[in-house]
C-alpha cells in the first residue's frame, strides 16, 4: 500500500508542478515576451523547487541528507532540462511550420513530456532513493 500512496502522491504533485510550471512558462513567453530560454528556465526552476520540497515531504517522506538530495536534485533538473531542451528543439526544427511562435510552443510541450519522464526516473532512483539501512 505504501508504494501505491507514493505513486499517487508523486502523480498529484507532478500534476500541480506541471500546472504551476506550464502557467509560468507560457505567461512568461507569450505575455511578458521573455524569450524561449528564459521562459522555459523559469518554469523548471520555480516548479522544480516546488517539486523537490513537496516530494521530499509528502511523497517520499525523506529525512536527513538534505544537502546531498538537493545537489542530486539540482543535477537531475539540469540534466533533464538540457536533454529535454535539446531533443525538443531538434525535433521542432525538423517540423515544417513557418510560424516561429507556434513551433516554439510545440517545442515547449514536447520538452515537458521528455523532462517529466526523465525526471520521474531520476527522482525515484537517485534523488529520493532509500538508503540501505
Amino acid at each position: 500500500m505504501k508504494k501505491n500512496s507514493e505513486l499517487l502522491n508523486f502523480i498529484i504533485i507532478g500534476i500541480l508542478n506541471t500546472l504551476i510550471g506550464t502557467m509560468i512558462m507560457f505567461i512568461a513567453y507569450n505575455i511578458f515576451k521573455l524569450g524561449y530560454w528564459l521562459s522555459t528556465s523559469l518554469n523548471y526552476i520555480i516548479a522544480g523547487t516546488f517539486s523537490f520540497y513537496a516530494n521530499k515531504t509528502y511523497t517520499f517522506k525523506s529525512e536527513g541528507q538534505v544537502l546531498k538530495r538537493i545537489v542530486f536534485f539540482i543535477l537531475t533538473v539540469l540534466i533533464c532540462y538540457l536533454i529535454s531542451f535539446n531533443i525538443s528543439k531538434g525535433i521542432t526544427n525538423c517540423i515544417n511550420i513557418q510560424n516561429i511562435k507556434l513551433k516554439e510552443n510545440i517545442s515547449m510541450i514536447m520538452g515537458m513530456i521528455v523532462y517529466t519522464i526523465l525526471n520521474f526516473i531520476l527522482q525515484k532512483t537517485v534523488v529520493f532513493r532509500k538508503d540501505k539501512e
